[in-house]
């Protein structure tokens, strides 16, 4: 495929591709990518935190009107796995790439 591999044995694609996979995450929280590569690791864990409680309260399914909460369901379902995702990245050492490019 055209990967190299670093001294851990994961090939640099693999960890490129996770980069760019939690920077899509970070933007669908509302989150710049650029700027939390540039916090350490537990600032940046915090800074998802919040913006995940902040968006938790407001696209809870019981804000939601009575003929809404279906969708509103699957919209906060789809945040909590979003949340999940990217902790799990940024947990991971997993650092956001916001321009990556793949070379031939």
């Amino acid at each position: 495929c055209g990967c190299s591999l670093g001294t851990s044995g994961r090939s640099t694609m693999s960890i490129s591709v996770r980069g760019v996979r939690l920077a899509s995450l970070l933007r669908s929280l509302d989150l710049c990518p650029v700027e939390l590569s540039r916090q350490d690791p537990k600032s940046a864990m915090t800074a998802l935190k919040v913006a995940y409680r902040d968006r938790a309260k407001a696209d809870h399914p019981d804000m939601a009107p009575e003929a809404e909460k279906t969708a509103a369901a699957e919209r906060f379902s789809h945040l909590n796995n979003v949340f999940d995702e990217a902790m799990k990245l940024m947990e991971a050492g997993v650092v956001p790439v916001a321009n990556w490019t793949p070379t031939v």
